[in-house]
C-alpha cells in the first residue's frame, strides 16, 4: 500500500480499521465531533483516482477489515457481502453454487466491493453485462451524523421509490462511508471462447468496416482493441451457450478473415492478460458515441509510448502511460486539446482514472468537461453530507 501522502497530499491525523458496522458508524461519529473530515480506504486500488484532499485534518477509515460474507442465496439469485470483502471472494464464493458476478475492474484480487461501487469500476465485460449500477439491489452506508442508512433491499424484485444506492456508485465516497452491499448474481456461462485478430500497421484502413460488421453479426460479451508492446490486435470474447458460443466465434472470425490483409484471427481459450498499472502511471480515459469509436483507436494508434484499449460498444478508449513524463504531459494537453471540437466527434469527454498525486495538483482537470449535472449533483452533496465531511474536494463536485 502507497503511503497516503502521495494520493492525499498529506497525512491523516489518525486511522481507524473497524471490524463491524457497528464500529465503523461509531469511528465516522468521533471524527465529526473532533471537526475532522473522513476519508474511506479500502485496498487502495482507485485511491489515486480525482482532485487531491481538501482538509486540514482527515481521518483515514480503512474499511478492509469489514470482510464478511453476510449471505449468499443461490434460490433468489443473490449475495450479500461487507463493503471490504475483495471482488475474488465474492466470485469464490459464488462458485460452488455455479454462480458469478458479471463484474470484470482491474485487480479483483484486491479491489474491493466498496471501492468498486464507489469508483464505478469496470472493463471489457460492461458490452455484455453492464456496470455495477446493473447489480446492485441494495445498499448500507454510514452517513454524516455516524447513523446507519439503507436503501433498496435483499431480493431481486424489490420495493419502489427512490432508487438511493445508484447515488453512491462513482460518488467516490463522497455521501457517505459504504458498508454492505447486496448484489443480484448470474448462472456461470456454459462455454467461452476468445476470438484473437492481430493486425499489421497496413490494416487500419480496414478497422471501421471490421468493427461494425462484427457487431452487427455477432453478440460478444467483451469486444476491444489493444496496443500494447506486444504488437496490435482485436479481441472478441464470448460466453453462453456452447453451440452458440461456437457459432458466434467462428462468424467472428470469417468477418475478421475477409478485413484488410494481413489479419490473422485466431480462436482461443484464454484471453492476453491483464497488465497491471505500475506506481505512477497515468491512465487517461475518453468517452465518444460508439459509431465513431474506431476512429478514437485510430487516434490512440499513434500514442506509441502508450497501452492503449478500446472497447467498443460502450463509447469507452483508454491509454495508459508508465511514467508522468514530461511526453506524457505534452501529449495529455494535445489529447484534452481534441476534446468536444468539430473535427473530432469521437472525443465528447475525458477523465484522468490513475496519476500521481504531482500530476493531480496541476492545471489538469481530471474530468472535463463538466457535466451538465453538476449543479444538481451539487445539490445532492448538501443534502446528503452539509458538511463536507466525506472525501472534501475530490469528486467533480468540489
Amino acid at each position: 500500500m502507497r503511503p497516503v501522502e502521495t494520493v492525499f497530499g498529506g497525512e491523516p491525523t489518525g486511522t481507524v480499521s473497524p471490524r463491524t458496522i457497528p464500529e465503523l458508524a461509531g469511528a465516522v461519529r468521533e471524527a465529526v465531533a473532533a471537526g475532522h473530515a473522513v476519508v474511506p480506504h479500502g485496498a487502495g486500488t482507485g485511491q489515486d483516482y480525482g482532485y487531491p484532499l481538501r482538509a486540514g485534518a482527515f481521518v483515514q477509515i480503512n474499511t478492509s477489515d469489514l470482510d464478511r460474507i453476510v449471505a449468499v442465496e443461490p434460490g433468489d439469485l443473490t449475495i450479500t457481502v461487507e463493503a471490504g470483502v475483495t471482488l475474488a471472494a465474492v466470485q469464490a464464493a459464488l462458485l460452488p453454487h455455479g454462480l458469478f458476478l458479471p463484474l470484470d475492474p482491474p485487480h479483483p484480487e484486491r479491489a474491493t466491493i466498496g471501492g468498486v461501487l464507489a469508483t464505478n469500476a469496470f472493463g471489457a465485460s460492461r458490452l455484455g453485462y453492464g456496470t455495477a449500477r446493473d447489480w446492485l439491489i441494495g445498499l448500507s452506508v454510514v452517513n454524516a451524523e455516524g447513523k446507519l442508512v439503507k436503501g433498496g433491499g435483499k431480493v431481486v424484485k424489490n420495493v419502489t421509490g427512490y432508487d438511493i444506492p445508484k447515488l453512491h456508485i462513482g460518488a467516490l465516497g463522497t455521501l457517505g462511508i459504504l458498508a454492505e452491499a447486496t448484489f443480484k448474481v448470474a448462472p456461470l456461462p456454459e462455454a467461452e471462447r476468445t476470438v484473437l485478430v492481430t493486425l499489421g500497421d497496413d490494416s487500419i484502413g480496414g478497422i471501421g468496416g471490421f468493427i461494425r460488421d462484427a457487431l452487427n453479426a455477432v453478440s460478444p460479451t467483451r469486444f476491444y482493441g489493444r496496443r500494447d508492446e506486444t504488437g496490435t490486435y482485436f479481441v472478441a470474447h464470448f460466453t453462453g451457450f456452447s453451440e452458440v458460443v461456437e457459432a458466434e466465434a467462428e462468424k467472428c472470425a470469417t468477418i475478421a478473415r475477409k478485413g484488410v490483409s494481413p489479419w490473422h484471427p485466431t480462436t482461443i481459450i484464454e484471453e492476453p492478460t491483464e497488465h497491471e498499472t505500475p506506481t505512477g502511471a497515468v491512465v487517461f480515459q475518453a468517452i465518444g458515441p460508439v459509431e465513431e469509436q474506431w476512429q478514437a483507436f485510430f487516434q490512440a494508434w499513434m500514442l506509441k509510448n502508450a497501452l492503449v484499449e478500446t472497447w467498443y460498444g460502450t463509447g469507452v478508449t483508454r491509454a495508459c502511460f508508465a511514467d508522468a513524463d514530461d511526453t506524457t504531459l505534452t501529449t495529455m494537453r494535445d489529447m484534452m486539446g481534441f476534446i468536444a471540437l468539430p473535427d473530432y466527434p469521437f472525443l465528447e469527454s475525458y477523465s484522468i482514472l490513475h496519476a500521481p498525486l504531482s500530476f493531480r495538483q496541476g492545471d489538469f482537470a481530471v474530468w472535463s468537461p463538466e457535466p451538465a449535472s453538476l449543479p444538481l449533483m451539487r445539490r445532492i452533496k448538501t443534502a446528503l453530507d452539509p458538511d463536507n465531511v466525506f472525501n472534501p474536494g475530490r469528486f467533480v463536485v468540489r
